[in-house]
């Protein structure tokens, strides 16, 4: 059995070593705008996957001809689940690589730090997290999770620079999604070599961490600017929500709430005036909202590829002319808007509880 152990950790190890590189060559290719290199990261994909069926394979045959028990069988199963988060790791690379190809010039010198900060920390991340497998060493694996919400905190900052980069030149927000693609691309990596200490920890304590606290149902509402229509979907959604339940809101080019809906909000019994306004990527967690509900009709194409694999929803909801009419015809308004929202939010609550 121990010769089995020890092939199936030398296949973690090898497949580990050929996605390191090619997250550091993907990075750098696009650093750079390296064409070439970022070519052999892709053409070099196909290895990752076969590394991934050699160590499938190994962990089967451990299984039938040991039948292990324990130790052994959870690592067996371990090594499993890591050989596909690997496998996404890599597929992640590749993805960069082809943005690389995408795109007409390298990044602007004010975000290129945070690139490499981005990657050198998930790269680091992964080491750990595979040292952590073959050491059987669960705290280690504790400690580089925690790691993770760095890379969710340059992430956020990054994303920051580039729409205010983007609003220097006059770029739509549609020209920087292959740079933001890029850091969604590597903070979705540090999320599967955070994924990989989960499984270590498991197969050394046999308590599975992974899975706590994912029962909670997310649900995000995003309009162009942050304004009148996810401020109060979020607001009805928090007083309407049940256990298990959270909302947050968000605007493609986040821009100060008018006086008048804080005003008509403060009616509601909620204070937006100390609000500040959110992009999409200053939301805490983003990957795992589950529900994306887009109240304008630029959303769909903004986030086209951040929906993919979520709950989509599209409402429909005309905003209120701004400054148009008395305050009293304003207040009209705003509550017609408010009544619409207030039931989609219940409709969207009973098929969120099943009720």
């Amino acid at each position: 059995m121990q010769h089995d152990i020890e092939q199936l950790t030398e296949a973690v190890t090898g497949m580990s070593a050929l996605v390191e590189r090619s997250l550091q060559n993907s990075v750098q290719a696009f650093l750079t705008q390296d064409r070439r290199l970022a070519f052999s990261v892709i053409l070099r994909d196909r290895f990752v996957d076969e590394k991934e069926e050699e160590l499938n394979r190994l962990a089967l045959e451990l299984l039938i001809r040991q039948q292990p028990a324990g130790g052994p069988l959870r690592l067996a199963y371990a090594a499993i689940r890591i050989s596909l988060e690997l496998e996404r790791m890599g597929d992640y690379a590749e993805s960069i690589a082809r943005q690389t190809l995408r795109m007409a010039a390298s990044p602007a010198d004010v975000t290129r730090a945070r690139f490499a900060e981005m990657s050198d920390i998930t790269v680091g991340m992964l080491r750990d997290a595979v040292r952590a497998f073959v050491t059987w060493d669960a705290d280690l694996a504790a400690r580089t999770i925690e790691v993770e919400t760095t890379v969710d905190g340059l992430k956020a900052d990054l994303a920051k620079k580039l729409l205010a980069l983007a609003d220097e030149l006059g770029w739509s927000f549609e020209s920087l999604n292959p740079w933001l693609h890029v850091s969604r691309r590597l903070e979705r990596a540090s999320d599967q070599a955070r994924n990989i200490c989960h499984e270590v920890i498991y197969m050394c304590t046999g308590r599975p961490t992974r899975h706590l606290g994912e029962s909670t149902v997310r649900i995000l509402f995003v309009d162009d600017t942050h304004g009148i229509l996810s401020q109060m979907a979020q607001a009805i959604g928090e007083r309407l929500a049940k256990p298990g339940v959270v909302f947050a809101g968000a605007g493609l080019s986040p821009q100060r709430l008018d006086p008048a809906t804080i005003a008509f909000m403060q009616t509601k019994g909620v204070d937006l005036s100390k609000a500040p306004p959110r992009g999409i990527f200053d939301v805490p967690d983003f990957e795992r909202f589950q529900v994306v509900v887009a109240l304008s009709d630029h959303v769909k194409q903004a986030l086209s590829q951040e929906v993919r694999g979520r709950v989509f929803l599209e409402w429909r909801h005309p905003l209120p002319a701004s400054g148009a009419g008395s305050p009293e015809e304003v207040s009209r308004a705003l509550e017609a808007v408010y009544a619409r929202l207030e039931a989609d939010v219940v409709d969207l609550l009973a098929m969120v509880g099943g009720d």
